[in-house]
């Protein structure tokens, strides 16, 4: 496993706050910080499971915490992040496609 210091560590738990896969931390850890790490170790900065959360201290705790709360307050102005949104869309799009002139016009 890579030692990481406090920027890998405030790197990973930004990440991960942001809904990001440990699979996605660790190309972007080695992509961004040139430092190749585990996915079993980035996954122990998860502070979204009690496991990882209980064993963090407390600082990255508070980071993630913080980091999260952000990230859920920005992706309230983009439409489609909200579900109901997301879900006028596809039945829009379902209406259409079963709409008799769409078919028509396939044929």
């Amino acid at each position: 496993m890579a030692t990481l210091t406090e920027r890998h560590k405030r790197f990973i738990v930004e990440r991960l706050a942001c809904f990001e896969t440990p699979t996605e931390v660790v190309s972007a850890v080695l992509e961004e910080l040139k430092v190749s790490v585990e996915r079993s170790q980035v996954a122990n900065y998860n502070a979204a499971k009690p496991g990882p959360r209980s064993r963090m201290a407390k600082a990255l705790v508070e980071h993630f915490d913080e980091t999260r709360a952000r990230f859920r307050i920005a992706t309230e102005d983009i439409a489609i992040a909200n579900k109901s949104f997301r879900l006028q869309s596809l039945d829009r799009i379902h209406r259409e496609a079963k709409s008799p002139k769409l078919r028509m016009e396939a044929m």
